[in-house]
């Protein structure tokens, strides 16, 4: 099955906007009042941010900054494309916006609007447990995201099958290099918003194991419940020679798991087109890791 996956968060897809230059703190709050463009920037950006503080209101406006679109106090895990910029003027002040992009929990609603650039922080979110789905480009670190795997709204079936597997733990690349290479895992067609993904390099890793029978039963069974889906694992695994005592022992090798457990898709942000209204993926696969082999960052072409 051709396999398509989002590429940067599921968010980063050539749209345009407006923007400018400097400073000061506008009146967050005051959308009755008048602001008036004083410039614009025309460009793609695609550079991302979060919100500096979940803990007050910031509000995302529009153009105009007459209508709130959304309260990023009520998304903190979200991370933003940067499209554009615009800097608007209230009485004697002048403030940047950002013209920024989101999939709201990473599966919902597309939504755009302007940003005053002081309550943004550049990178991406580094607590993303909050989002119903996170590409893994989100991560970072193999830290990061083990404590999704342990705390994500959808990954209650990838924390049970980690669990599986008590002396090999999870690690980032080798999630990344199963999901990203074709033969090593089972997705849902048109898994993408823009282009097909290159394959990760598998430098740095030895000895890896595809767990084809126990990816393909989960994704036969898709939509089953989590409980009815381990049962299935656990006996796919024990057919293909992990059993429960083998896997106790099994030190010395690396668990790559990326799942995306049949996800309510209702505004296609996880499935590019098709599907039916939810979205399924599984890869999982083992592998040596050389002691020396950094977590990298997201390859694309």
């Amino acid at each position: 099955m051709k396999k398509r996956l989002i590429i940067t968060l599921g968010i980063c897809f050539g749209l345009f906007g407006l923007g400018g230059a400097l400073v000061a703190q506008p009146h967050q709050a005051q959308a009755k009042t008048t602001y008036t463009k004083v410039s614009a920037k025309y460009g793609i950006f695609d550079t991302t941010y979060y919100v500096k503080s979940s803990k007050k209101s910031v509000y995302m406006w529009n153009a105009s900054h007459t209508k709130k679109i959304i309260n990023l106090k009520n998304y903190p895990s979200q991370t933003f494309v940067k499209l554009s910029e615009l800097v608007l003027k209230h009485g004697n002040t002048k403030a940047v916006y950002y013209r920024t992009s989101t999939a709201l929990r990473g599966n919902g609603k597309i939504v755009t609007g302007y940003v005053w650039r002081g309550n943004l922080k550049a990178g991406v979110n580094p607590n993303p447990n909050k989002l119903n789905y996170a590409a893994l480009s989100q991560f970072n670190s193999t830290k990061t995201y083990a404590s999704y795997i342990q705390k994500g709204n959808y990954q209650k079936l990838a924390k049970s099958v980690v669990k599986l597997f008590p002396k090999t733990p999870v690690d980032l690349n080798l999630s990344r290099i199963a999901a990203y290479n074709e033969s090593l895992s089972t997705f849902d067609e048109g898994t993408t918003w823009f282009e097909d993904q290159t394959s990760v390099t598998t430098t740095g890793y030895t000895d890896i194991i595809p767990l084809n029978s126990a990816m393909n039963t989960l994704y036969k069974h898709k939509t089953a419940s989590n409980a009815k889906k381990l049962a299935y694992l656990q006996t796919a695994l024990n057919k293909a020679g992990y059993s429960a005592s083998k896997r106790a022992k099994l030190s010395g090798y690396k668990l790559g798991i990326y799942f995306i457990n049949n996800i309510p898709d209702t505004y296609r942000s996880i499935i590019e087109d098709g599907g039916n209204g939810r979205a399924a993926g599984y890869a999982l696969v083992l592998a040596k890791r050389n002691s020396e082999t950094p977590d990298v960052h997201f390859i694309t072409e």
